[in-house]
């Protein structure tokens, strides 16, 4: 009898052991899908596989042939761009020709596939919101593929998205291309112009100012339009706590500069830069703030070989 009890005892301690660790591989799968990395043949270029895994290394997504489809990296907000490809016999080569988003149950956002280059992906008050080139116009959607506004646009025969407009910036200000001028201003959300079309190039807006471009020479504007900086460099970084890198030649000459355009540190090479980046504690996560701007810093890439 002692025997029967003890084997019973063994039995449930068993089964209780197998049905806790069947819950934690149930959580982690769950947990899992909200952390899912890439996993990627790197060695292998466009003719290996591609798939997306847990925490645990557990594949949860369908295996992606690179050669036909490109899945990239979710972003904080959970949205992953795929790039699907088709074969060019004029070209013999395989080219770019569709883009979707996926969610994080791996489900085609809104149902909805675009043209290679005629989508863009924009964080917006908070929000993602998508920028799509339809016919004469620009379209604003929400994150679910709503319309916020559709904005007349002539585009000039298959020019791509990113040639006519940008992300917006800290104030919600878009930089855009007018087509007939071909200049660049700045507008709302719903397409008010704020900032005439008056420049040969335009970024976004980041700690109340916007590096702009005139006569191959970059400066900065505030949200009037007015310089804060004359256009004396030949390029400007986008700033951070106050300073920016910027260059004073064609060759790679930087100097340092703060707000106003005064020349902190002069005289530096890319690979002083570099170890001023590194080392110095003002520019502590300047790096990070650089890879931020692609959204899909947070998440590992895993290579998987090719085998």
């Amino acid at each position: 009898m002692k025997n029967i009890d003890k084997k019973r005892n063994v039995y449930r301690k068993r089964n209780m052991i197998m049905i806790f660790v069947m819950h934690i591989l149930l959580a982690c799968l769950l947990v899992g899908c909200d952390n899912a990395g890439l996993m990627k043949d790197r060695e292998s270029g466009y003719e290996g596989k591609a798939y997306y895994v847990n925490s645990l290394g557990i594949r949860v997504s369908r295996i992606y042939y690179l050669q036909y489809e490109r899945p990239g990296h979710f972003d904080e907000r959970g949205y992953a761009r795929v790039t699907k490809c088709i074969k060019s016999h004029k070209k013999r080569m395989m080219e770019k020709d569709e883009v979707y988003f996926i969610d994080k149950k791996f489900n085609v956002v809104g149902d909805r596939f675009f043209k290679f280059g005629e989508v863009e992906k924009y964080l917006y008050n908070g929000q993602d919101i998508f920028v799509t080139k339809a016919d004469n116009a620009l379209e604003i959607l929400d994150e679910n593929f709503n319309m916020i506004s559709s904005i007349p646009y002539v585009f000039k025969g298959d020019e791509e998205l990113f040639c006519v407009i940008d992300a917006p910036g800290e104030n919600g200000l878009f930089p855009f291309r007018d087509s007939k001028s071909d200049k660049w201003g700045y507008m709302t959300i719903e397409g008010e112009i704020v900032i005439e079309p008056k420049f040969d190039g335009a970024k976004t807006f980041h700690e109340g100012m916007a590096v702009v471009e005139q006569d191959f020479l970059c400066g900065t504007i505030d949200e009037n339009g007015d310089y804060i900086i004359e256009p004396v460099f030949h390029d400007i970084e986008k700033f951070y706590n106050g300073q920016s890198f910027a260059r004073v030649s064609e060759e790679y000459n930087y100097v340092v500069i703060d707000a106003k355009g005064e020349i902190i540190k002069d005289n530096m090479s890319y690979s002083d830069k570099e170890d001023l980046i590194e080392n110095d504690p003002n520019w502590k996560g300047y790096s990070e703030y650089e890879d931020n701007r692609d959204e899909d810093h947070v998440y590992k890439l895993i290579c998987k070989d090719r085998h």
